[in-house]
């Protein structure tokens, strides 16, 4: 069994088990909040998967999350282009240059240090909001390589 994908085929296992395969229209109140939870999760996943797929062309070194509502990204490689030497100035810039705001990862750890190049993205509820953010990201892949412009 691959490690990696157990969460996700666990989760899709979940998925199915809440009603997506029955296409039959629900007959009761618990089997209508089966479907829509099912097919919300279902949408969630979707959304996630095409703000990871965004992240990673931009140029974001990512991990795909098993389950989470977030997105945590190693920005080494894309300090320098922000003019950042740590995740708290690159969230700054981030959201200054290109219009995307992230949190800075070095927040999430008692030592912040084993964060200072990572940032988080919480990904979007909505599609019409992820579709904004592929010009935001359009945006930071058109920015130089330094913050002399």
């Amino acid at each position: 069994a691959n490690p990696v994908m157990a969460p996700i085929s666990s989760i899709m296992g979940e998925i199915m088990l809440l009603g997506l395969r029955d296409t039959r229209p629900a007959t009761t109140p618990a089997e209508a909040r089966e479907q829509g939870l099912a097919l919300r999760t279902l949408a969630e996943f979707t959304i996630r998967n095409r703000l990871l797929a965004l992240l990673t062309e931009a140029g974001f070194a990512c991990s795909k999350p098993g389950g989470a509502y977030y997105i945590l990204t190693d920005v080494t490689d894309l300090m320098p282009r922000l003019g950042a030497t740590d995740d708290v100035a690159f969230s700054r810039e981030l959201l200054a240059q290109a219009g995307i705001a992230a949190v800075p990862g070095s927040s999430f750890y008692a030592d912040p240090a084993k964060g200072a190049t990572q940032i988080r993205f919480a990904f979007c509820k909505k599609p019409e909001t992820l579709d904004r953010v592929v010009g935001h990201l359009a945006r930071l892949r058109g920015l130089p390589h330094s913050r002399e412009r």
